[in-house]
Parts: C-alpha cells; sequence; structure tokens
C-alpha cells in the first residue's frame, strides 16, 4: 500500500519551468539532468517495488530532521517490524570499487561513495526513531541501482547493494518471510509521515530570475515547446502535438506563476503578459475568480 506517491522535487519543478523561459546561459543543464535522471531511476524502481504481494506500507520522498540534520528518503518500505531505506541511484555505465573503498566511473573520474551516505542517513534515521520513542524496529537499508545499464565491478558481496539484476529475487525474499501488517506498522508511518517536512529553501540550487527576463507564453508541461491556441477552446504544442484545452493551460500557468513568484501580488495583466497575451484579460479574470472563490 503507497500511502504517500513521489512527486518530482521542488527543485526538478523549478528547474523545468525556467528552463525554456530562461537565458540558456542562466540555467545549469547538468544540474537539470542530474535531478530529470534521479527522478527516473526513482519511478524506475517505483515500477519494480509495485510487483511486491507482501502487505506493506511505501513512503516516497521523505525528508527528516533529527537535530540539526536534515536527511532525504528515497523510498521508505514498511512490512511488520522491519523498515527498508532505499537510496535510489540511477548510474549508467560501467564503475569500479577500488580495495580502499574508493569508488571510480570507468573514466577514472573518482564520485563519493554512496555506501557513505547510506551509513549517515541510516544513522540520523535511527536517532529519530529514538526520539520519537517508537518501538524498537529492524533498520535494513540499501543503495539500489535499477538502470541495467550499470555495471559496478569489484563488489563486495557485504555491500548493502542491490543491482538491477538482483531486485526480483530481493522482493520474492521479502514476499516468502511476511505476513500481514500489524498496528504498529500503521502507527509507525503515520509518525513518520508527521515529521515529514518540505525541503529547506536553503538546499535549493535554483538560479536567479526576474519577471522581465523570462520569456513569455504556453509553454508544453511534456517537452517544453511553445504552444499556440488552434481554436477558442483548445490549444496545441508544435513541438510534441499535444492538444490541450485553453483553460486546462490557463490554470496550469496560473500555478506556474504563483510558484515562480509567490510574493507577488496575483493580477490579470501580470497573467496575461505571463501566457504571452494569448489569452483575454476577461477570460483570465474569469479563471482568477473560479480559483479565488
Amino acid at each position: 500500500m503507497i500511502v504517500k506517491e513521489r512527486k518530482k522535487s521542488l527543485e526538478l519543478e523549478y528547474y523545468q519551468l525556467l528552463k525554456p523561459r530562461l537565458p540558456s546561459k542562466k540555467v545549469d543543464e547538468n544540474q537539470l539532468n542530474y535531478l530529470s535522471k534521479g527522478f527516473e531511476g526513482e519511478r524506475l524502481f517505483d515500477k519494480q517495488l509495485a510487483k511486491l504481494t507482501a502487505e506493506s506500507l511505501t513512503i516516497a520522498d521523505l525528508q527528516l530532521t533529527a537535530g540539526q540534520s536534515f536527511i532525504q528518503l528515497d523510498t521508505v518500505l514498511i512490512i511488520n517490524e522491519t523498515i527498508y531505506l532505499f537510496e535510489v541511484k540511477n548510474y549508467s555505465g560501467e564503475y569500479v570499487i577500488e580495495a580502499e573503498g574508493t569508488w571510480l566511473h570507468a573514466n577514472g573520474r573518482e564520485i563519493k561513495s554512496p555506501i557513505v551516505q547510506l551509513q549517515r542517513t541510516e544513522g540520523i534515521f535511527r536517532q529519530l526513531l529514538q526520539s520519537l520513542h517508537l518501538p524498537r524496529y529492524i533498520v535494513k537499508s540499501f543503495v539500489v541501482f535499477p538502470n541495467k545499464e550499470f555495471t559496478l565491478f569489484n563488489l563486495p558481496p557485504d555491500l548493502p547493494i542491490l543491482l538491477s539484476s538482483q531486485i526480483p529475487a530481493f522482493l520474492r525474499k521479502i514476499n516468502s518471510n511476511s505476513g500481514p501488517l500489524t498496528t504498529f506498522s500503521r502507527t509507525l508511518a503515520d509518525k513518520l509521515l508527521e515529521q515529514h517536512q518540505a525541503l529547506p529553501l536553503r538546499f535549493l540550487r535554483v538560479p536567479d530570475y526576474t519577471f522581465d527576463e523570462l520569456m513569455k507564453g504556453i509553454f508544453c508541461p511534456d517537452c517544453l515547446h511553445l504552444m499556440h491556441k488552434i481554436s477558442q477552446r483548445m490549444i496545441k504544442c508544435h513541438g510534441c502535438g499535444q492538444v490541450e484545452k485553453n483553460s486546462s493551460a490557463l490554470v496550469r500557468e496560473i500555478r506556474n506563476f504563483q510558484m515562480l513568484f509567490p510574493n507577488r501580488k496575483l493580477q490579470a495583466n501580470d497573467v496575461y503578459e505571463w501566457c504571452g497575451r494569448t489569452f483575454a484579460t476577461r477570460t483570465i479574470n474569469r479563471i482568477l475568480k473560479k480559483l479565488t472563490d
């Protein structure tokens, strides 16, 4: 049972909103690609985890604080007295673990060890459980590599790592060893959700922007190309061909405007300019009235 669905991170949403509107020199393409690939990997693992038949509770994108430490958990799986923490890495290509534990890409570039990150996350999570005075749970943590195009050489068998080829057997083992969910499991899930916090703004790596410098218009939510009205009711993307109702596109762009400019008073004239003067102000006023009633 999924108790918290996965959504795009706030940082990824910002980047995808800004990419077609900001001058290219101000958009960190590497960061955007990193965020996009990470989200794709998490969704890929979600599809694999959906094959689990054991009674369980799944929480995606859980953000917690213990003391002065902040952690992000990609996936939390609760089955009776066991809590599984999954750190998902959507790596591709060839990597190797050196004898001293150093992680290297095939090109020789050193990367941070995901195991070190996992250990830090698990330690802080255990502190949180203690502070909440919850019953003693078994915590098992894994770094998951769901991408079939990822290869890891010199992998010690004792490391808490799941490669794509190992995930099915791992899930079958859970299915065969699990019983019905208990009240304690549901209580734990509720407690963790109560502790969930939005990512502090100081952690967001978003480029600076102003209203005047952003390109105006209606942008396709899928391919990020400009959309143009094809009738009084419909609008079409000339990149991927997606067709959408004008009212739906307008509501989406109003939400986008509010997200990018949360401290700016929402006015019809601003929305008119924001949408590239695509919709009449009377239409915008009508939609704004519906949204605010």
